[in-house]
């Protein structure tokens, strides 16, 4: 479905070249929940702008169904926008704040949803229940909504076109721990029930074992290792997964 073929993308800073990416290749497939882990830095903002098409590689290729998802044929374009959503981690310039809610969300369906007006309300208040929020905060503007109202939005949003694969950014990372597992629960049987893939962007190494069945293992714009997520964090093999992996235990363990 998604695939990077032997991507490098370099940034010049002060005069200097620095390489965000370095020949990176993988797939996500059909249905697949696929983990990117990594520090800082280490190239995963990077990989998810080149995966949405808003940034281009300076040498290799992003596919999506065997089309560049840069492609500047406007069919292909808009498919592209229909099948794939994104769910980001910052939450203070994803609404118009001109806006309610409501109205972003009917624009949403209007551009790629294709329900009529009545269908997408009900479509539209069912998924703001899921999410444990009152439909009455629909009618608000992204201003008067808290930081995690806004991401629980943000994820109403991404999955209302009903896409076939998201992108998640740090997508849970502004939520309290305790709406978190409800929030990631409810991805994970979206992703299920509509069969959708999942590339799931995260530092956290619970939630990424919890979401996915597949990890790649980021380091300063390379794949270091890859694999089944229980093998990679149960055993991992790379000296810098290992480190990341203890870091964490040592965490657990204070």
């Amino acid at each position: 479905m998604l695939e990077f073929r032997d991507v490098s993308r370099t940034f010049r800073v002060a005069g200097e070249d620095h390489p965000a990416l370095q020949g990176v290749s993988f797939e996500v497939g059909s249905r697949e929940r696929v983990g990117i882990i990594g520090e800082s830095g280490s190239g995963k903002s990077t990989l998810v702008r080149l995966a949405l098409g808003l940034d281009h590689p300076d040498t290799g290729e992003v596919l999506y169904d065997g089309v560049p998802v840069d492609s500047h044929d406007a069919k292909a374009r808009l498919a592209f926008r229909r099948a794939v959503q994104w769910i980001g981690q910052d939450t203070g310039g994803a609404f118009n704040p001109r806006w309610t809610i409501r109205a972003t969300m009917m624009r949403v369906n209007a551009k790629l949803g294709g329900l009529d007006k009545p269908a997408a309300t009900v479509r539209i208040e069912e998924l703001t229940r899921q999410m444990g929020l009152d439909p009455a905060l629909l009618d608000r503007r992204p201003a008067a909504l808290s930081g995690g109202q806004r991401q629980r939005f943000s994820i109403v949003r991404a999955v209302l076109p009903q896409p076939r694969l998201l992108l998640a950014d740090e997508a849970v990372s502004a939520l309290d721990v305790s709406v978190q597992g409800v929030v990631l629960n409810l991805l994970r049987d979206y992703c299920d029930e509509a069969e959708c893939a999942l590339m799931f962007v995260s530092h956290g190494l619970p939630t990424t074992a919890f979401m996915t069945s597949q990890v790649l293992v980021m380091k300063s714009g390379r794949v270091v290792e890859r694999g089944a997520t229980a093998d990679v964090l149960g055993d991992p093999q790379d000296d810098y997964t290992r480190a990341l992996v203890g870091a964490y235990r040592y965490e657990e363990a204070a």
